[in-house]
C-alpha cells in the first residue's frame, strides 16, 4: 500500500478529507484556548461575558468533533475503494500466475487485514494526532515562550525511547503474515483428504498437525503484542510524566505573575492534548513502521507483472513441442528423470506406465501446475524456430474434475454465452446428453460441490466437453475417463481424437482397441 496511490484514488474526496481535518482540529485547540478566558471571566464574576464565551467554546468543540468525524468517514471510503482496488489487482496477479491458493487466501484476508488495521487506518489518527500537537504547540507559544521550549524538549524524548523496539516490532510482523500463510497452506494440505482422513479414522493426526500449526501462528501473535505492549507502556508514562512537569512549569510562571490563573486550565489542557497525541503518534508511528517488511511483501507481489494468458491464436505457428532433460523432485526426496520427448502438432499421444512414475506430475508440469527441478520446455514453430509460448496454451484436465457451484451447461461453457447453443452437441460428444436428460433440470442443473449431486464419471464427462467445447487446440488429460465405463470411453475417444487438437491422455487399462485410436503411445518408466 503506498500513500500516493491512495490519494490518486480519489482527490477531491481526499482533499476534502484533510480539509475538514484541519478544520475540525482548528476548531477544537482554539476551544481549548479560550477555556482559560471562561475561567478568568469566572473569577472576575463578569457573568454575562462568562456565559457567552461558554456557548463559543461549546460551538467550537461540538463543531470540530463533527468535522473530524465527517472527515474519517469520508477517509475510511478512500480506504476501502483502496484496497477493494488492491484486492482486484491482487486477484488478477495469481489469476494469471501460479501461485500457492494459501498464499492467495493470506495476502487477500490476513495481509490486507493487518495493512488496514496497521497502516491506512493509524495513517489518519497519526495525521489527526499530528494537527493536534502544532495547534496546540502554536497556543502554547502565545502564552508564553518557555511552555514551548519546555513541550519541544519532552518532545524529544518522548519519541526517542519506543524507537528502541521499532525493528523487533517489525520482524514480529512479519513472521506473523510467514506464520498464518504456513497455517492456510497446512489446512488445504489436510482438509483436501479429509474424506479420506474420516474413512481411515485418523482425526487425531489432523488435530496433530493443525494444533501444532495453529500453536505456532498464535505464538507469534503473542510475541508480536508483546512488542506492542512494551511500546504502549512506555508511551503512557512517559505522557503522565512529560504532563505533570509542564503542569509544574506553567504553576511557576503563575507564581512569578508571567500568565493568568485561567491559563492553567488551557495549559493542563494542550498538555494532555499534545502528549497523549505524542502517544497515538508514537504507538502509530510504530505501527506503521512495523508493516514495512508486510508492505514490501505485498507490492512485490503487485509489482510482478500478470504473465499474460495465452489465448489458442498464439498456438497457429506452433509446429512442434520439445522438452529436454526434464525432471521433478518432489518434498520427500524422490526425483523422476524424464526421457526427451517431442510433441509434433495434431499428434494424438496415449501416455502410459506404472504407478509412481510420474504421469501426472509430467502432465502438471506441461501445463505449468507445477516447475520442473530440471530441464526445459520449448516451442517451435514450422521452420524450427523457438517461439515463446506460454505453457497457459495448454488446457489441463486434472485426473480430479474441477467444477463450480453453477448450471452444468455453465460448467461447459466456462461462462460464455456465445457457447450456450453448443452445449447439447457437447453433451452427446462424450455420451452424457442421456443421463443429463433424466435430471427434472437438465443441462440447467446446478452442481452442488459439497454433496456432488452428479457421479464421478459424469463429473469426468462435464470437464471433457468443456475442453471440447471451448476448442482448445493442446489438450492434457489425466485418466479422465477412469470412472467411465469402457464403451462409453470408447465413444468419447472417438470424437476427441478426432479434432485437430494435440492431445496428451493418460490411459490406464486401455484395450488394444483403444490404444490403436492415438497416433502413438509413451511408455514412461522409472
Amino acid at each position: 500500500m503506498k500513500i500516493g496511490e491512495l490519494v490518486k484514488q480519489n482527490r477531491l474526496r481526499f482533499t476534502c478529507a484533510v480539509a475538514l481535518e484541519v478544520l475540525g482540529q482548528l476548531c477544537v485547540v482554539v476551544g481549548n484556548y479560550i477555556i482559560g478566558f471562561i475561567l478568568d471571566l469566572l473569577v472576575k464574576r463578569e457573568t454575562s461575558r462568562f456565559y457567552l464565551v461558554l456557548a463559543v467554546f461549546f460551538v467550537l468543540y461540538i463543531g470540530g468533533y463533527v468535522l473530524i468525524s465527517f472527515a474519517e468517514y469520508l477517509y475510511i471510503v478512500q480506504v476501502q475503494e483502496y484496497v477493494h482496488q488492491l484486492r482486484r489487482k491482487t486477484v488478477d496477479y495469481y489469476y494469471q500466475n501460479h501461485e500457492t491458493v494459501a498464499e492467495m487466501q493470506s495476502h487477500l484476508t490476513n495481509d490486507f487485514q493487518m495493512l488496514f488495521d496497521n497502516f491506512t487506518q493509524p495513517l489518519f489518527v497519526f495525521f489527526d494526532s499530528a494537527l493536534a500537537v502544532v495547534f496546540s504547540a502554536y497556543a502554547l507559544v502565545t502564552m508564553h515562550w518557555i511552555l514551548l521550549v519546555t513541550t519541544v524538549l519532552l518532545s524529544v524524548m518522548f519519541l526517542y525511547l519506543p524507537s528502541i523496539f521499532s525493528k523487533k516490532y517489525q520482524e514480529r510482523t512479519l513472521i506473523f503474515s510467514n506464520m498464518n500463510t504456513a497455517y492456510l497452506t497446512s489446512i488445504k494440505n489436510w482438509l483436501g483428504g479429509l474424506a479420506e482422513i474420516q474413512r481411515y479414522d485418523a482425526r487425531h493426526k489432523l488435530v496433530e498437525v493443525l494444533e501444532k500449526r495453529s500453536k505456532k501462528l498464535e505464538g507469534s501473535l503473542v510475541t508480536r503484542q508483546v512488542s506492542a505492549i512494551e511500546i504502549n507502556f512506555i508511551n503512557g508514562f512517559m505522557s503522565i510524566f512529560c504532563q505533570v512537569v509542564l503542569d509544574v512549569v506553567t504553576g511557576a510562571l503563575i507564581l512569578a505573575g508571567t500568565i493568568s490563573i485561567g491559563k492553567l486550565v488551557a495549559v493542563g489542557q494542550f498538555s494532555s492534548t499534545i502528549f497523549n497525541s505524542l502517544v497515538m503518534l508514537s504507538n502509530y508511528l510504530e505501527q506503521i513502521k512495523s508493516t514495512k517488511p508486510l508492505n514490501e511483501k505485498v507490492a512485490a507481489a503487485l509489482a510482478d507483472p500478470p504473465k499474460d494468458v495465452c489465448t489458442d491464436e498464439e498456438l497457429t505457428s506452433f509446429d512442434h513441442l520439445q522438452t529436454t532433460g526434464l525432471s521433478f523432485s518432489y518434498d520427500h526426496g524422490e526425483t523422476i528423470n524424464y526421457p526427451d520427448l517431442k510433441i509434433k502438432v495434431g499428434e494424438k499421444i496415449l501416455l502410459t506406465g506404472d504407478s509412481g512414475t510420474g504421469k501426472s506430475t509430467l502432465l502438471k508440469v506441461l501445463a505449468g501446475e507445477l516447475k520442473a527441478t530440471t530441464g526445459n520446455i520449448a516451442f517451435y514453430d514450422h521452420d524450427d524456430r523457438k517461439i515463446d509460448i506460454s505453457l497457459k496454451a495448454m488446457h489441463y484436465v486434472p485426473q480430479d474434475p474441477v467444477l463450480f457451484p453453477v448450471s452444468i451447461a455453465e460448467n461447459i461453457t466456462m461462462f460464455k454465452p456465445k457457447l450456450d447453443d453448443k452445449v447439447g452437441e457437447y453433451l452427446q460428444k462424450v455420451d452424457l446428453a442421456k443421463d443429463i436428460a433424466k435430471f427434472p433440470k437438465g443441462q440447467d442443473t446446478v452442481i452442488d460441490v459439497e454433496e456432488l449431486n452428479v457421479s464421478g464419471g459424469q463429473r469426468q464427462k462435464i470437464v471433457l466437453a468443456r475442453a471440447e467445447l471451448n476448442q482448445s487446440d493442446f489438450i492434457l488429460i489425466d485418466e479422465a475417463t477412469a470412472a467411465v465405463d469402457q464403451d462409453s470411453t470408447k465413444r468419447i475417444l472417438k470424437n476427441l481424437l478426432k479434432t485437430n487438437a494435440t492431445i496428451i491422455f493418460i490411459g490406464h487399462n486401455f484395450t488394444n482397441e483403444m490404444v490403436d485410436m492415438f497416433d502413438r503411445q509413451i511408455v514412461l518408466s522409472k
